[in-house]
């Protein structure tokens, strides 16, 4: 069991950082921490993703985040916040797509005591 709760420190005992420009916003969350949390097969196509970061899209996939985090941890997650007046890079990364639901049904059995209890 403390072996569990040391990967949930390690997984999810992190400050997010949130991305904005002129016409929207993302926050950048490692795909583990969604497979962790139970979520990132309801992940949208408006979210962006880069290597092993997604980019969750403010309105619905960055509140989803955000709720299943509060579910199991108490707490909202910190953030901090980067604003830029122009376009963001982010725009051009990669589309969100759920390739890897396979690994992510994998990892959810490994932590299955841990797994956000999908309710929201």
């Amino acid at each position: 069991m403390k072996k569990q709760n040391n990967e949930r420190t390690r997984t999810m005992n992190r400050i997010y950082r949130v991305y904005s420009d002129p016409g929207h916003g993302w926050m950048a969350v490692k795909r583990e921490s969604l497979i962790y949390l139970g979520i990132l097969h309801r992940i949208s196509g408006f979210s962006y993703m880069k290597d092993q970061t997604v980019y969750l899209e403010e309105d619905c996939d960055a509140t989803l985040f955000f709720k299943a985090f509060e579910a199991v941890f108490g707490e909202e997650p910190r953030q901090t916040c980067t604003s830029v007046n122009y376009p963001h890079n982010i725009r051009g990364y990669e589309q969100f797509i759920k390739a890897d639901i396979p690994a992510y049904e994998e990892a959810r059995s490994k932590h299955q005591d841990y797994f956000f209890k999908e309710t929201l």
